[in-house]
C-alpha cells in the first residue's frame, strides 16, 4: 500500500498527446435489449477510456475537470447511464424485494434475490463495447461501477486493456458496511421525500457526508448539478434495484483472480461509503494490482483532486494496449 499525499509533484502529466479536433456528443445505443444514453468527448482515433458510474449515478456526476483532463492526455472518453438510471431504459418489474432482509441474508451467506445482478450490468457494458465498434478499452469504474468493471475484466479479458478501480471493493459481505446513515439516505422512499426540494436536500446531505475533507467543494455548483440531475431523471426505484443488485451479486473474491490486465486501485483514506479495507481486499485478490490510498479523499471526485486522478489513470493505461 502506498499513501499519496496531495503535492505538486503528483500533478505532473504522465503522458501528453497532441489532441486533434475533439467531439462532444450525447446519443443513444441499443444493447442487451436496452437503450443506453451515451456521452463521449475526444478524438475518435484516440484510445478509449470507458467510465462506469456508481450506485444511483447519472453520468453527469463525472466532473468535467476529470473527463476533459483525460481528453487532454489523448483519450477518447465515453460515459453512459447504467440501466435503471438517468436517460437509459428502466427495468419495468413488479418483483419487489426487501433491502434490509437482503442485507441480513448476504451477511449470513444466503441466496439473495433481485431483479438483476452486477453480472447482468457487466453484460450490458460488454454489449455496449461491441455496439460502439470497439475492441479493447481502458475501464475506469467507481463504486458499483468498480464491481461491474471487475466482472467485465475477469469474464471478457479481450475487451479490457487496463482497469482502474476507484472507491470500490470485492463486494464481500464480510467487509465493513457503509455508514448506516448513508444507506438510509439512499433508501428513503416516503412520498414527501420525492419532491424536488426534499430530494436535492437529501442528495446534498449525502454528498456532504461522503465528501473529501481535504478538498473543498463549491456547494452552489453542487446544488445546481443536483437540481439538474433531478430534472434530467429521477428514478429512486431504479437506484433501489441497483442497490439490491449489488447485494445479490455477492463476493467477487473467487472471480477476480482471473483478471490479467494492468489494474490500479485508488481509494480514499476518508471514504465513509466503501471502507478503505475494500481497496486492500482488492489488492490481495487481483494478482499484480497496485493500490494507491489517497490522503484526504472521501467518496467523491472534487475538481481539485482530478489532476491526481488523471495522472494515475493515464499511467495505468500506459501499461495496457488497445487495438
Amino acid at each position: 500500500m502506498r499513501l499519496i499525499p496531495p503535492s505538486p509533484q503528483n500533478n505532473r502529466p504522465v503522458r501528453l498527446r497532441v489532441v486533434r479536433t475533439t467531439s462532444n456528443s450525447t446519443y443513444f445505443i441499443k444493447a442487451n435489449q436496452l437503450r443506453f444514453c451515451i456521452h463521449e468527448r475526444g478524438h475518435a482515433d484516440n484510445p478509449v477510456i470507458l467510465m462506469i458510474g456508481g450506485l444511483g449515478w447519472q453520468m453527469t456526476i463525472w466532473p468535467d475537470a476529470l473527463l476533459n483532463g483525460l481528453v487532454e492526455q489523448g483519450f477518447r472518453v465515453i460515459c453512459f447511464d447504467n440501466r435503471d438510471i438517468g436517460l437509459t431504459d428502466k427495468i419495468h418489474s413488479r418483483r419487489l424485494f426487501n433491502t434490509r432482509l437482503a442485507f441480513v441474508k448476504a451477511q449470513s451467506k444466503l441466496h439473495v434475490e433481485a431483479n438483476y445482478t452486477l453480472y447482468d450490468m457487466a453484460t450490458d457494458t460488454s454489449e455496449l463495447i461491441k455496439m460502439l465498434g470497439l475492441r479493447r478499452v481502458h475501464v475506469v469504474g467507481m463504486d458499483m461501477g468498480g464491481g461491474i468493471g471487475q466482472i467485465l475484466a475477469a469474464t471478457q479479458p479481450h475487451q479490457v486493456a487496463s482497469l482502474t478501480l476507484i472507491g470500490t471493493s470485492t463486494n464481500d459481505p464480510q467487509l465493513p458496511l457503509p455508514d448506516m446513515r448513508l444507506l438510509r439516505l439512499i433508501n428513503q422512499s416516503a412520498p414527501p421525500a420525492h419532491r424536488q426540494e426534499a430530494v436535492v436536500e437529501r442528495w446534498m446531505e449525502f454528498w456532504h457526508m461522503v465528501r473529501s475533507p481535504r478538498y473543498p467543494v463549491d456547494t452552489q455548483a453542487l446544488h445546481q448539478l443536483l437540481v439538474h440531475n433531478f430534472k434530467r431523471s429521477y428514478c429512486p426505484e431504479g437506484a433501489l434495484r441497483q442497490l439490491q443488485a449489488i447485494i445479490a451479486t455477492g463476493t467477487l473474491r473467487r472471480l477476480i483472480p482471473r483478471i490479467q490486465c494492468p489494474t490500479l486501485i485508488l481509494h480514499g483514506e476518508k471514504d465513509k461509503l466503501v471502507h478503505p479495507l475494500g481497496g486492500k481486499d482488492l489488492q490481495r485478490h487481483i494478482k499484480g494490482s497496485r493500490l494507491r490510498v489517497l490522503i484526504g479523499m472521501g467518496h467523491d471526485l472534487p475538481p481539485a483532486l482530478c489532476p491526481q486522478l488523471i495522472d494515475h489513470i493515464t499511467e495505468n493505461a500506459t501499461y495496457g494496449t488497445t487495438e
